[in-house]
């Protein structure tokens, strides 16, 4: 029980720092890169991570900014509030640091397309700050951060496949939308989590906490059929998928582990934090874990690392 609490502990303070998604986005980055069987440089997966950082980060600075101090009730955005005159510092250092590498390190065809990631990012901040603001009702916010957060993820190695491997580029996006379905999975379920925190903030969610509750739930099984079908598409639509990776598995059979993992993982999530008692301590479990489950990549890229 100690040992959870710790890594409890380290899994909240990654996530109040902005990193957990980053890695997410990375983890994945390389997924795509792995099913597709094309290159990714350490400068598209650099930028990726400042970016997703970037967004994440300053989406938190922008809460903090127009909202009343007794609004702030998250830890991640406590953490904004106290640090901020750093935060903005580092934001403009990471940004600069973003374009500089992009324009000297990315490929004609990565910096062209790398531009699309940035306005992706000024969409998604756009996005949640518009829906967070605005007094509309009944938008589906956690389905469109998903969609710009799986996009933009695949962003580089989608471009590649489109323009190296078009044949192989139904069975990709089929695994985009089986990633997409993950993200809006743990965005769900974040929401339900902390929904109590959202209406005290003003916000109405487009969903009841027990719709989203009900949607966690079948959403797994939704992301277990779309990793079949990612199988499915490759072998119908792109045999060559099928070849085998650096120890002797599937690629796509590979990247349908990961999906239904995390799918699995989140699942677990949900019921684990419903048992845990106090709606405070729910929040920081639920929170601290969500992003984490999708990290499930991370230990694939640990074997072929030490595979060689």
């Amino acid at each position: 029980m100690s040992f959870l609490r710790a890594a409890t502990g380290w899994a909240a303070a990654i996530h109040v720092a902005s990193l957990d998604a980053p890695v997410v986005a990375v983890a994945w980055q390389d997924a795509f890169a792995r099913l597709a069987d094309v290159g990714v440089s350490p400068a598209e997966r650099i930028v990726l991570f400042l970016s997703v950082w970037l967004a994440y980060s300053a989406d938190r600075g922008l809460d903090v900014a127009w909202r009343p101090a007794a609004q702030i009730r998250t830890a991640r955005h406590r953490f904004v509030r106290r640090h901020v005159g750093g935060l903005v510092a580092a934001w403009v250092l990471v940004f600069v640091a973003s374009v500089v590498l992009a324009i000297h390190e990315l490929p004609a065809s990565a910096l062209r397309s790398g531009w699309w990631l940035f306005v992706l990012v000024l969409a998604y901040l756009g996005a949640v700050q518009g829906i967070a603001r605005s007094s509309a009702r009944g938008f589906p916010k956690e389905l469109a951060v998903a969609g710009l957060f799986a996009t933009g993820t695949a962003w580089f190695v989608g471009v590649r496949v489109a323009a190296d491997r078009p044949a192989s580029f139904a069975t990709f996006a089929v695994a985009v939308l089986a990633f997409a379905s993950l993200a809006a999975l743990n965005c769900l379920l974040i929401s339900r989590v902390e929904y109590r925190d959202d209406r005290a903030r003003g916000e109405v969610a487009w969903l009841s906490r027990r719709a989203m509750q009900r949607l966690v739930r079948g959403g797994t099984s939704c992301v277990i059929v779309l990793a079949i079908g990612t199988v499915v598409a490759a072998m119908l639509m792109a045999p060559d998928v099928a070849a085998t990776n650096a120890y002797g598995g599937s690629r796509v059979a590979e990247f349908a582990m990961m999906v239904a993992l995390s799918g699995g993982a989140l699942h677990a999530l949900d019921r684990a934090v419903r048992r845990v008692d106090g709606p405070r301590r729910a929040v920081r479990v639920g929170r601290a874990w969500a992003d984490v489950c999708l990290w499930t990549p991370l230990p694939f890229m640990i074997l072929r690392g030490i595979g060689g």
